[in-house]
């Protein structure tokens, strides 16, 4: 069985760094803000709008588990922001709760 949770825990790891050379390619230079609300309106529940504006990939875990971003809040508190213009906010934020802090 240890080499069984082994096998696993490699496999999140090599996920984790596949992802992150992903977000790096898509993301690598200046945000487009048009990018970002169109990846929060479709595909917000999932938080790629954040590991776009240069959040790390483990947010779309956190994401996931709180269902959509604590039931979708969070996406359309982070859509009307971007809206609003408040995409610096983001960039390079870590932060589950960016919105709120």
């Amino acid at each position: 069985k240890k080499s069984e949770k082994r096998g696993f825990f490699s496999k999140i790891k090599n996920f984790g760094k596949k992802a992150s050379m992903f977000v790096k390619g898509l993301a690598g230079g200046e945000h487009s803000a048009v990018v970002a609300i169109l990846l929060a309106f479709f595909l917000g529940a999932l938080g790629l709008h954040r590991v776009y504006l240069g959040g790390r990939p483990i947010l779309i875990l956190f994401y996931i588990i709180t269902f959509g971003g604590i039931f979708g809040l969070l996406p359309l508190i982070d859509f009307i922001r971007l809206i609003i213009g408040h995409m610096d906010h983001y960039e390079g934020n870590d932060k589950f709760l960016a919105a709120f802090s």
